[in-house]
């Protein structure tokens, strides 16, 4: 089993959790976190034995070899189940793997860029999208895309397992990186939209008083959360029969001037000006809707900024 020796010089000490929380998963037969992959594909710096595997001590070891830290959880999770491929006997030499090695550090770094890739984007990897400016900017982690795929997995990304992210005692982050992870959280910017922005004058003449109560609720829901039943993984059926951020699309034109919503962008709110759609779900929302946000991302033992709108560079 992995494990962490040295302390981290940035911080990053909740990898020490992540790293637990996943050689658990890889150990436990039908946990969700397991890997689905159509095709297996292991490499490494040199071809490398499956039966030395276990004589791994640590990430140092591992990154000495060039071996992706999910590969190496790959391999445990088929070893432990008894359902390792016949041709699978070892890691073998890639062209893209070779001479590479790499550094304790960069695990570390990596294994959280994917935490925070999954919390906020639900997603393992950024694409053409930018970097989340609390990985480039407040910690300072730089790494080239693809040396954080190597580090990551040889194997198809759409393919990592990602529910794993629900297990972490996300009270062990420092109180700025709980609030950053608390403005981002996929599924969230939006529904914040309505705790830090009231109905103003302008609109109040259009506004029916269903409008004020829905607004309300949301305020109040906000104001108790987050709650994983916002995210996409974590959402029950019939949330996810509906599209939540076309419908508060909707509602935020319904009851915001234009200006209102340009100023909401510019307070990074807002990614984009909301665009008008058929999701009409909204007009019906009541308590039975609201009822299905119940479980708090965040202990009440570690409770974060009250500040809905962060209006810093993130």
């Amino acid at each position: 089993m992995l494990s962490f020796e040295e302390p981290v010089t940035i911080e990053l000490g909740i990898t020490d959790e992540i790293l637990e929380v996943l050689n658990r998963l890889c150990l436990i037969e039908g946990k969700e976190g397991k890997f689905v992959l159509t095709e297996i594909k292991l490499t490494a710096n040199a071809d490398y034995k499956f039966e030395a595997i276990d004589k791994i001590t640590g990430l140092e070891d591992l990154g000495t070899k060039g071996i992706g830290l999910f590969d190496y959880f790959l391999y445990r999770q088929l070893a432990s189940s008894g359902s390792l491929p016949e041709n699978l006997t070892q890691f073998s030499e890639s062209e893209e793997r070779k001479g590479k090695t790499f550094e304790v550090q960069e695990y570390k770094e990596a294994l959280f860029y994917l935490y925070f890739l999954i919390m906020t984007r639900n997603t393992t990897e950024c694409g053409n999208q930018a970097e989340p400016g609390l990985i480039k900017n407040f910690l300072g982690i730089k790494m080239e895309k693809s040396r954080y795929k190597l580090i990551i997995s040889s194997n198809n990304f759409s393919g990592l397992p990602k529910k794993w992210v629900r297990d972490i005692d996300i009270s062990k982050f420092s109180e700025p990186i709980r609030n950053r992870i608390k403005l981002g959280i996929c599924g969230t910017r939006q529904f914040n939209v309505f705790a830090s922005y009231p109905i103003t004058s302008i609109k109040k003449t259009v506004a029916t008083a269903t409008k004020f109560t829905l607004h309300s609720q949301i305020k109040t829901m906000v104001e108790r959360g987050p709650f994983w039943e916002y995210h996409p993984l974590f959402q029950p059926d019939n949330l996810k029969a509906i599209s939540i951020a076309k419908n508060l699309e909707n509602f935020m034109i319904e009851i915001y001037t234009f200006e209102e919503l340009e100023m909401m962008i510019k307070d990074k709110a807002l990614f984009r000006m909301p665009r008008t759609n058929s999701s009409k779900n909204y007009t019906g929302w009541d308590d039975a809707f609201f009822a299905n946000f119940v479980t708090p991302i965040f202990p009440e033992s570690s409770k974060v900024s009250e500040n809905i709108v962060d209006k810093s560079k993130q």
